[in-house]
């Protein structure tokens, strides 16, 4: 049997099946964006990088991972939904906006206190987020 003919034997019989189909993107709905949710995928990236920080500043995590870590942070600031035409929409806007411009750890991310605009912009989501009866917070898993 020629080699083309073996080839389109193979597909006949079934490799085609083994192609898994397309998965569907999800419907949009025009359900508001809850401040909660909000907030918390905020935290999270907030989590994400103070401990990734604070794990290579104690030597428990390397130069590789650390860059990892921050492009997952950077991936999930840059994701927040927010409801829009809202005071936190607003600050969650100049944060993002400083995210995209400078990465979260080319601000020195959340742990680096020597930058007061990334603060500010934190502190301002932070009031924003409990305006709307929701919370920014990091949890902290590292260290002793």
């Amino acid at each position: 049997m020629k080699p083309i003919a073996l080839a389109l034997l193979v597909l006949a019989l079934g490799g085609c099946a083994a192609i898994p189909a397309p998965v569907p993107a999800p419907i949009p709905t025009n359900d508001p964006i809850s401040a909660e949710t909000t907030c918390t995928d905020l935290s999270n990236m907030l989590t994400l990088i103070s401990n990734a920080e604070e794990s290579n500043r104690a030597g428990r995590m390397n130069g590789q991972e650390l860059t990892g870590a921050v492009a997952l942070a950077d991936a999930l600031l840059l994701s927040v939904d927010v409801e829009p035409d809202t005071a936190l929409a607003d600050e969650v806007s100049i944060l993002t906006n400083l995210g995209a411009e400078h990465g979260v750890h080319g601000y020195g991310g959340p742990a680096d206190n020597e930058d007061s605009e990334w603060h500010a912009s934190i502190d301002n989501v932070m009031v924003a987020c409990e305006a709307e009866g929701a919370e920014l917070y990091r949890m902290g898993w590292t260290g002793g």
